[in-house]
């Protein structure tokens, strides 16, 4: 009779993680096409991507002119360490911890946007290996 018990609970249990998965995967389905369908790039942006339109050099010059005239007096105070993203040919700029947060508010704006991206109060905007440590 415990055997019999046993058994049945497991077939319950099993049967519930069954039902649960599958409520899971279709969940899991419709948030699929909901992001697919919001992410839908038109044939014209999947063969023809965003191209610069000015050279290596002279997009640096535009934007670090940009930011150092116009943009830095605006947000250097309180924004250390921020990335602020500027449109080099409109001269508008998004503030923001992420990149891709400051890029996607800038591009909504500006559709076609030349983006130069710079981090408030710092020479790079990514560092890679070690640091050196000051000494006073």
């Amino acid at each position: 009779m415990h055997h019999d018990h046993c058994l049945t609970v497991a077939l319950y249990t099993l049967t519930a993680m069954i039902s649960a998965a599958a409520v899971k995967r279709v969940k899991w389905r419709n948030a699929l096409k909901v992001r697919s369908s919001a992410m839908a790039v038109s044939p014209e942006e999947r063969f023809h991507p965003r191209q610069p339109r000015y050279s290596k050099e002279e997009f640096a010059d535009r934007g670090d002119e940009i930011y150092e005239t116009q943009v830095r007096p605006q947000v250097e105070e309180g924004n250390h360490g921020k990335i602020v993203a500027i449109d080099i040919e409109t001269g508008d700029y998004e503030v923001d911890q992420s990149e891709v947060a400051a890029c996607d508010r800038l591009e909504a704006r500006h559709n076609d946007a030349q983006i130069w991206i710079v981090r408030i109060g710092s020479r790079h905007v990514r560092r890679f290996g070690g640091r050196t440590r000051r000494t006073a």
